[in-house]
């Protein structure tokens, strides 16, 4: 890792560290951009610097009372800067071969999911997902052997009630 790299690390964990803190949370409310800076690091090929970043995402979705929109914002913009679709480099994450990476944007996914402020913005979150083939992803996904992992999918299964059609679980979510 370069001499960037390691301070990049020790940055998104430090980032980690300050949200803990209430005044930190108070600082991002007050200055969103730093939600873009950070779902920006995802873009870095440093696996450790990516899974720092989605838990930060995914922890400011939680406590945010406007998380989705900010992380929607964050992903619009990094999607103008790359001329990309919004959120396909998080979608892109979960073709890595880190298992806690993918688990991490999955459990992202359903928070930004549960947090969309409205069935309009929902159904918007929902087809740009299906327009990256992201149901054909987590299809994939849903081959690995990992018992965390099979639960977020799970649980994504119930939070959209889209079925992942190879999932162990699939019969579960017509039934329950």
């Amino acid at each position: 890792m370069t001499s960037s790299g390691i301070i990049r690390s020790h940055g998104i964990k430090a980032m980690g560290f300050v949200l803990g803190y209430e005044n930190g949370i108070e600082f991002i409310k007050k200055n969103p951009n730093v939600i873009c800076n950070i779902y920006e690091l995802l873009m870095i090929s440093d696996p450790f610097t990516k899974k720092y970043a989605v838990n930060i995402l995914y922890i400011l979705c939680e406590v945010l009372p406007k998380g989705f929109e900010y992380i929607n914002r964050a992903a619009k913009e990094s999607g103008l800067i790359h001329n990309r679709s919004p959120f396909n480099q998080l979608i892109d994450q979960l073709e890595e071969e880190d298992i806690d990476l993918k688990i991490g944007v999955l459990t992202l996914l359903i928070s930004i999911i549960k947090k969309a402020p409205n069935d309009k913005k929902l159904c918007k979150f929902l087809a740009r997902l299906e327009n990256m083939n992201t149901y054909q992803i987590l299809q994939n996904c849903s081959m690995e052997e990992n018992t965390e992992l099979r639960r977020q999918l799970k649980n994504f299964q119930i939070v959209t009630g889209i079925v992942i059609s190879t999932s162990k679980f699939e019969v579960f979510v017509f039934y329950s």
